[in-house]
């Protein structure tokens, strides 16, 4: 199937056309994201370029000393303001030093980064906690998910509730660290080999014995379709 260019087969929803374009949202649709989806989205995955402007101007990214063309800057990538972590979207690719933006957020002296990644097309927002402000969305006035912020997801009958689980693995004590309160001191465990129970307060360090890492995970923006 095709839509505006793009084969459902081969591309994702944003990937750019050989104009340098976004898909439209007849193409979003027809890659079955539906409405309410969230999925992760490598937002700076690919730095392009970075640097500092030295001209001001509105709507514009100015660097005399850049090369935007060489470095393969397109259309619809996305520009970070370092300075005061704001970002937009390019517009055009003017020259080699300057870049039209969607929104006027450089001024001289300010820093920015360019990543390869286009911007979010209508009907998708980060789930950043902010109100869903689109009068077009069936969410329209509700709050998206507060995801970004290191929490993750996990399956459910419903949506919406949290969970947390306290993990400590499997662990041994070495001899003579792990200690018992009596009455009003405490005693080192000097027998690892009796078993018992005792009742009172413990303190001491855990040895390396089992210890290990509780789990790696690589990090994305969650993104919502709203629309």
């Amino acid at each position: 199937m095709s839509l505006n260019g793009y084969s459902e087969e081969t591309h994702g929803y944003n990937t750019l056309n050989k104009n340098g374009e976004l898909p439209n949202a007849d193409y979003i649709k027809a890659v079955q994201v539906p409405i309410g989806a969230i999925i992760p989205w490598v937002k700076t995955f690919y730095k392009v370029t970075d640097g500092t402007a030295d001209g001001t101007s509105s709507n514009k990214l100015i660097n005399s000393g850049d090369t935007f063309i060489t470095d393969g800057v397109k259309k619809s990538m996305i520009v970070l303001n370092t300075t005061d972590s704001t970002e937009t979207y390019i517009t055009n690719v003017d020259s080699e030093t300057q870049l039209s933006l969607n929104d006027d957020i450089f001024v001289s002296g300010e820093n920015y980064e360019v990543y390869a990644t286009p911007y979010l097309p209508d009907g998708f927002v980060e789930c950043d906690g902010s109100v869903i402000n689109d009068s077009d969305s069936p969410f329209y006035g509700q709050n998206t998910p507060n995801l970004n912020d290191g929490k993750l997801i996990y399956g459910g009958t419903s949506s919406g509730g949290t969970k947390t689980e306290d993990y400590l693995p499997n662990h041994t004590h070495d001899q003579g660290s792990l200690k018992f309160k009596t009455t009003d001191s405490y005693d080192s465990v000097t027998d690892t080999t009796t078993g018992g129970a005792f009742i009172g307060a413990i303190s001491g360090s855990t040895g390396s014995a089992g210890e290990g890492t509780a789990w790696t995970a690589y990090q994305a923006v969650w993104i919502m379709r709203i629309k």
